[in-house]
C-alpha cells in the first residue's frame, strides 16, 4: 500500500502494539530483517525519541511539520547526527539515504 509515496506493507509498520519503547521498537526492526542497528533509518516529529535510539547508531530524521517545537527544531538543525527534514526536502534526502 502507498503511504507517502512509499510502498509500506501493514506487516512492516512497528507501532505501539510491539512497545511504546522506540529502542525496543528499533531492537525489534533489527532481529526481525537482520539488519545493523546502522541500516534503519527513523523518522519521528519527537525529538525525545530521536535522542533516545540516537545511541544505538540508528540513522535519526527530524520531522519539523509535526509537533516538535522551534527550540528543538533548532537542536535538529545544529546536531551533525540528526536529519532535519522538512516537507519539501523530505523525498530528497531519504532517497539520497536509501538509494
Amino acid at each position: 500500500e502507498q503511504y507517502l509515496n512509499l510502498n509500506i506493507k501493514e506487516e512492516d509498520i512497528v507501532d505501539l502494539h510491539i512497545s511504546t519503547d522506540k529502542i525496543i521498537q528499533m531492537e525489534y526492526i533489527a532481529e526481525k530483517y537482520e539488519v545493523k542497528f546502522g541500516d534503519i533509518h527513523f523518522l519521528d516529529d519527537n525529538l525525545s525519541q530521536l535522542l533516545a535510539v540516537r545511541p544505538l547508531g540508528v540513522n535519526v530524521y527530524l520531522a519539523s511539520w509535526g509537533y516538535c517545537t522551534e527550540e528543538q527544531k533548532n537542536f535538529a538543525k545544529k546536531s551533525s547526527d540528526i536529519n532535519f527534514l522538512t516537507e519539501e526536502n523530505m523525498y530528497l534526502v531519504l532517497s539520497e539515504a536509501l538509494y
